[in-house]
């Protein structure tokens, strides 16, 4: 990552004032953290309060009427439902960040990401070619996307491109060392989070290993295990995005080395139950499914498998 934060930063200071980037990876490979490290590098730590606008599917307008009519009234906010967020990013949305882009700053630049840029419906991103093909003075947009495939060619076209990949274990292991000096199992950690430092930083900053050995006790022949755990561990583990993050993560990790230490016949086994159970999990997110029933249904399929 630190690679890429220098080239881009170095690319701007070169005299190339106005550039658009999209930057291509899976969950956990730290888009955000590359943007983040790029928007301190340049405007420092206080600039980036004012001149780093990121972009992604907002609230409803219903949800955003209920919660200020919370605020009116006195109470606390409780935190927002999936229910609440809109699954896409409006001609709207892009319109506003624009307006953003267009303000006169005493900042080195002004620095938009837009991220899971795929969810842009067509009139947005159309409503953003225009600003790719004639950028504003001193500023700098980042897509961030896991599909960029749909994404329009013409959007492809106008940004330079950063691939992602999973860093070597080795990379990882001083990146949670350097990020995290109090990370007393830093290895243990670079070990089971497969090359992925948005994986690393969720561990450690919410004790995913307890969970992962928690999770674990559960991967048991289905007549060893305890049902009424199970649901109180689904129930507690759903209530929270981060842990219901890293446990299904950890799920499908599990899934995947049992493959690879299985015999070929049991090996096949697992492969289909692998790909049923990420089709799950991708469904829970987008149908607002109850992410506790998914969890303990998945548990006592892995479980059935290891009779």
């Amino acid at each position: 990552m630190f690679d890429n934060v220098q080239k881009i930063c170095r690319r701007f200071s070169d005299g190339h004032t106005s550039m658009s980037w999209l930057i291509v990876g899976g969950k956990g490979l730290g888009k955000r953290e590359l943007v983040q490290a790029i928007g301190e590098q340049l405007l420092g730590k206080q600039g980036i309060t004012s001149g780093f606008k990121f972009l992604e599917c907002g609230l409803t307008e219903e949800a955003k009427k209920r919660i200020q009519k919370e605020i009116l009234d006195g109470r606390v906010v409780e935190d927002i439902d999936d229910e609440d967020k809109k699954t896409e990013i409006t001609v709207e949305d892009v319109r506003g960040a624009i307006n953003f882009l267009s303000l006169k700053t005493t900042l080195p630049c002004k620095i938009l990401v837009v991220y899971l840029a795929e969810q842009m419906n067509i009139n947005a991103q159309n409503a953003l070619l225009k600003t790719l093909e004639e950028p504003f003075e001193k500023t700098l947009i980042f897509l961030l996307s896991e599909n960029p495939s749909k994404l329009l060619p013409t959007i492809l076209s106008r940004c330079q491109k950063v691939y992602l990949h999973p860093m070597k274990q080795n990379e990882l292991l001083k990146y949670i060392q350097n990020k995290y000096p109090e990370e007393k199992n830093a290895e243990w950690v670079a070990g089971i989070c497969e090359g992925l430092p948005g994986i690393a930083d969720e561990i450690c900053d919410y004790d995913g290993l307890t969970l992962y050995k928690r999770l674990n006790r559960f991967f048991v022949p289905v007549q060893k295990l305890n049902v009424s755990n199970v649901l109180d561990f689904t129930q507690e583990i759903a209530k929270d995005m981060h842990q219901y993050h890293l446990t299904t993560f950890f799920i499908l990790k599990f899934l995947r080395d049992q493959s690879l230490r299985a015999s070929p016949a049991f090996a096949s086994k697992i492969s289909r139950l692998y790909t049923g159970v990420e089709s799950v999990i991708r469904k829970a997110d987008s149908l607002y499914l109850d992410k506790s029933q998914v969890l303990s249904d998945i548990i006592f399929k892995i479980a059935e498998q290891f009779k």
